[in-house]
């Protein structure tokens, strides 16, 4: 995907969800550990340029696709409602990855979506699925067909 598609459809889905005042931001320092922010007190998105132009979308998303499972919450503690969110796990695994969640349960919610990716678990599945890893410097490895597109 190309910075301009990922901006773009960022923009859009903010846009159909009602969301037309928020900002895009695209970081490109290295040094920041993240794929993608969402700050709901800047009413912003950052995205991670180098992750955009580097990783081709379907490996990415075949890969999350391929090996979890999405399933319901399941109440377990009294007072506490079933489906409530949806959970990404590791399949075969009982390792939760990520969560979208529905808040709206007092004012200070403000009937929000919550949805967070474990970086460390999402990364180190993508690390063991996509195949052709290359050390290209004491700092960067390659992956799937990144591998091609490094030169150091």
């Amino acid at each position: 995907m190309q910075r301009n598609e990922a901006t773009h459809f960022t923009r859009k889905t903010l846009d159909d969800n009602g969301l037309s005042d928020w900002k895009i931001r695209l970081i490109s320092d290295l040094t920041r550990p993240i794929l993608g922010k969402c700050v709901y007190t800047e009413k912003c998105i950052y995205l991670n340029a180098h992750h955009i132009d580097t990783h081709p979308d379907v490996e990415v998303i075949n890969t999350i696709n391929d090996f979890t499972t999405v399933d319901n919450s399941k109440a377990i503690q009294k007072g506490q409602m079933s489906d409530q969110k949806v959970i990404f796990k590791l399949s075969n695994e009982d390792i939760t990855i990520g969560e979208i969640e529905m808040r709206n349960d007092r004012d200070v919610h403000y009937k929000q979506v919550k949805f967070w990716m474990d970086r460390e678990k999402t990364l180190d599945l993508l690390k063991k699925k996509i195949n052709s890893a290359s050390k290209k410097s004491d700092r960067i490895i390659a992956y799937g067909k990144t591998v091609k597109r490094f030169k150091l």
